[in-house]
């Protein structure tokens, strides 16, 4: 029962995370019941992914680290060499994921450390799915750090392992990220090229997350290059599409985006409104590198 609440949990996660969180507590209460350590920690850690996709950044942080206390725990107590692998499987997940939860809220050296841990114990396991989710966080670090060349290597390495992999979701993520790349070197006709290859892959997969984030990119590329009207349409679809699943930083991120776009068109009166309540959002969620940019 407990596996069955984890898999129905986990297909609502993106667009009904609330359900999910009532699922998952569901199951965490009857893993601690028969005191089953693996399933507690998965339970933890689906936890801290479903509060991760509402943005609520210190319950997701907190979840994972007691999921990888637990995961030590269950190394450490291990008594054969495929209870280990199974422990140290645990353990990159959860790394991982606590470096996503720094990535969030701007902590770019604890989200590398904690990547590049994974990425370790990851090439250690030989497990290409976990390489390549730490491949294309390591990207999203450098890139935000302005450093597009390495940003660039380790995105292509992530896509060509995820159709290696045959995982759509994954070359959605891959498609977007490289489109984003490009846009910050203001190559415009490559960003869009990317992004609406990446949209069309997670339109086919119903993950509205994505097709909020790459609407939102869209938008930007278009405002980028003064389709203020174009770029609009886009930010407004994305919004709705943030609001209806209650992805906080998501819309922090859109209502922010159109703030700058009515800052660029002189309606100040309509960006303040905007960036206000993008201010107000990346505060209650704890998200300072958002809340810089609104300030």
């Amino acid at each position: 029962k407990v596996n069955h609440l984890n898999d129905l949990s986990w297909e609502l996660k993106y667009n009904n995370p609330d359900t999910s969180i009532i699922l998952e507590n569901q199951a965490l209460f009857l893993a601690e019941k028969l005191q089953w350590k693996k399933g507690i920690a998965n339970s933890l850690n689906n936890l801290g992914i479903y509060n991760a996709i509402k943005a609520d950044y210190p319950k997701a942080l907190d979840y994972y680290l007691k999921a990888l206390k637990i995961d030590n725990v269950i190394l450490n107590e291990a008594k054969n060499p495929s209870e280990k692998q199974a422990a140290k499987k645990g353990i990159a997940r959860r790394l991982g994921n606590i470096g996503i939860v720094y990535m969030d809220q701007g902590d770019y050296p604890n989200a590398l450390d904690y990547y590049l841990k994974a990425l370790k114990v990851n090439e250690e396991l030989g497990r290409k799915n976990g390489v390549a989710i730490n491949l294309s966080n390591i990207g999203i670090v450098y890139m935000e750090q302005a450093d597009y060349t390495n940003a660039l290597d380790y995105y292509f390495r992530y896509l060509k392992m995820a159709e290696e992999l045959g995982n759509k979701s994954y070359q959605a993520t891959a498609l977007g990220n490289i489109g984003i790349v490009y846009m910050q070197q203001a190559d415009y006709p490559k960003a869009l090229d990317y992004h609406f290859k990446a949209l069309k892959i997670d339109e086919e997969l119903g993950n509205n997350n994505g097709i909020a984030r790459h609407l939102g990119n869209i938008g930007t590329v278009y405002k980028d290059q003064t389709n203020y009207p174009k770029a609009l349409d886009y930010y407004l679809k994305a919004l709705k599409i943030d609001e209806e699943i209650g992805d906080k930083s998501g819309i922090a991120i859109k209502l922010g985006n159109i703030g700058l776009l009515y800052t660029s068109t002189g309606k100040y009166d309509e960006a303040y409104i905007y960036l206000y309540r993008a201010l107000a959002i990346s505060d209650s969620i704890g998200a300072k590198y958002y809340e810089k940019d609104h300030y």
